[in-house]
């Protein structure tokens, strides 16, 4: 079968395309065929050789409305703005000042949050805002989380779980905004997408098409 090696740590030149066995189900395994899967930030990082995980703020905002948050506010770029007000939440630019602009979207407080990408400032204002530290979660490994009394993100991962997020995307309460398909040999051009770090959706490698 084809598939995207890595054989050492560095850029998106590292990944070469190549023959590999097929894999094969030991006792109480399944062997899934994967038509297409997502590039994330974090293989990335991965392939960079240390692992601190990307972004998933779009998916933040939905569950969290899916769930029955009153509202909910994103920090982004100006221009992902209009995103995150389809997506039912209230945009603030992330930056210097960060703290003043979300106590002026939410006067009545922020009650949990979540920081979904690599950002200092993301954690400190979080810790901040959240007067209870066990409804802040983060998705990085910081010693600055142990420092800012923040707890480790934890979940079990279960069928109910994923039955419960494929029910709410038939129902239209998630979506997933996809960016751009590649066939698998791109693998390459797509990781330099996602390291340049602009740009909202999911990118996508075909991996039927090799």
């Amino acid at each position: 079968m084809k598939a995207i090696v890595v054989e050492t740590f560095g850029g998106p030149e590292t990944l070469k395309l190549s023959e590999i066995a097929v894999p094969q189900a030991g006792p109480g395994e399944v062997r899934v065929k994967v038509m297409a899967a997502g590039v994330m930030p974090i293989d990335g990082k991965i392939r960079q050789g240390y692992a601190p995980p990307g972004g998933l703020g779009t998916f933040a905002v939905q569950l969290a409305l899916a769930w029955g948050a009153g509202s909910v506010i994103g920090t982004a770029s100006e221009h992902n703005h209009a995103y995150l007000q389809k997506l039912g939440a209230i945009p603030v630019a992330y930056g210097e000042g960060l703290e003043k602009r979300v106590r002026a979207a939410a006067p009545s407080g922020i009650n949990a949050a979540f920081a979904a990408v690599d950002s200092e400032e993301a954690l400190r204002v979080s810790a901040a805002l959240v007067a209870d530290k066990s409804r802040i979660r983060s998705m990085l490994p910081r010693p600055l989380i142990r420092e800012l009394g923040i707890p480790p993100l934890e979940g079990v991962r279960s069928a109910s779980r994923l039955s419960e997020l494929v029910q709410l995307y038939e129902e239209g309460k998630v979506n997933v905004r996809i960016r751009r398909v590649y066939p698998l040999r791109d693998a390459e051009l797509a990781h330099r997408e996602i390291d340049g770090g602009h740009g909202s959706g999911k990118i996508v490698l075909r991996i039927g098409e090799a």
